[in-house]
């Protein structure tokens, strides 16, 4: 029986055996950075790039949950929907679980996403995306006028 072991950048899996330098950098969690724009129209478009273990643009898809929150952790899900609604801006598609309020950020290859949020109240929310592990990316704040 072939025993799988991982030791000083070395992974023997049965007969093959790869030697690579393991780094902090490489078994870093994937991050997400968010551009949040300007207000036009009552609505906000909110950009998500996901990044890899390197802080590298990921160069794949990938689809992750999202949901708006009323707090900056992203710990206080927001329970009011912004009025005019969410959608898919021009980078991915959003599936949606809860109208308006949270569901499934598919990326594009290029690990790129954008969600427009409409309200023509004076909400301030945050988008929160569920990364690998449950770590939280949350936005700055989506603040309307």
């Amino acid at each position: 029986m072939a025993v799988n072991k991982a030791t000083d950048g070395t992974l023997k899996a049965g007969a093959l055996n790869v030697k690579t330098a393991i780094t902090a950098a490489s078994i870093t969690q994937m991050s997400a950075t968010f551009t949040v724009g300007a207000e036009a129209a009552n609505a906000i478009n909110v950009a998500v790039q996901l990044k890899d273990g390197q802080g590298v643009a990921l160069a794949r898809a990938a689809a992750l949950p999202w949901y708006l929150a009323t707090n900056a952790t992203g710990l206080t899900p927001a329970t009011s929907a912004p009025n005019g609604g969410t959608a898919a801006g021009t980078n991915g598609k959003i599936i949606e679980w809860t109208a308006e309020l949270s569901g499934l950020m598919v990326f594009t290859a290029a690990g790129q996403a954008n969600i427009n949020i409409t309200d023509s109240g004076t909400p301030t929310l945050y988008l929160v995306v569920v990364l690998p592990g449950g770590i939280l990316a949350v936005s700055g704040a989506i603040t309307f006028a």
